[in-house]
């Protein structure tokens, strides 16, 4: 079999070197690459939950935005009602009382129209029984009596 082998050119020196190259490769594959592989593939599994999991928070995060803004609204809407339903009172009370001043002021200013005419016509009658006294006493004093 020597001798089929250094027809071959392979000679002692190969065979002792693939022997080298055979034990190296179980060495490396058994203490570096297999925890290597392991750990590569732990993380792996570990990266894989964690994506999974950012996907569960993501989808729930959504989903509470999602859930907030719907109870926003909906206490908009409930504010809007009560705001509403508030503003309407106000206004009906509003010009309620703003009836009831235009109404009181329009009594004081016929009462106070009644008066002045009142006051007028009195002032005119005075006026008119003063006149002939007044004619009366600026004659005499231009007649010199």
């Amino acid at each position: 079999m020597m001798e089929l082998l250094n027809a071959l050119g392979i000679n002692h020196y190969a065979i002792v070197q693939f022997v080298i190259f055979i034990l190296v490769f179980i060495f490396l594959t058994q203490i570096v690459f297999g925890p290597f592989l392991k750990a590569h593939e732990g993380r792996l599994q570990r990266t894989k939950g964690g994506e999974q999991l950012a996907d569960e928070y993501q989808a729930k995060t959504q989903r509470t935005q999602a859930e907030y803004a719907e109870k926003a609204r909906e206490i908009h809407a409930r504010i809007q009602t009560i705001f509403q339903k508030n503003r309407t009172e106000a206004m009906a009370e509003y010009e309620r009382i703003v009836g009831q001043a235009r109404k009181e002021a329009e009594g004081m200013i016929e009462k106070n129209r009644q008066a002045v005419a009142t006051a007028t016509m009195q002032a005119s009658s005075e006026l008119k029984g003063q006149t002939s006294q007044m004619a009366l006493a600026i004659t005499n004093k231009l007649l010199g009596k």
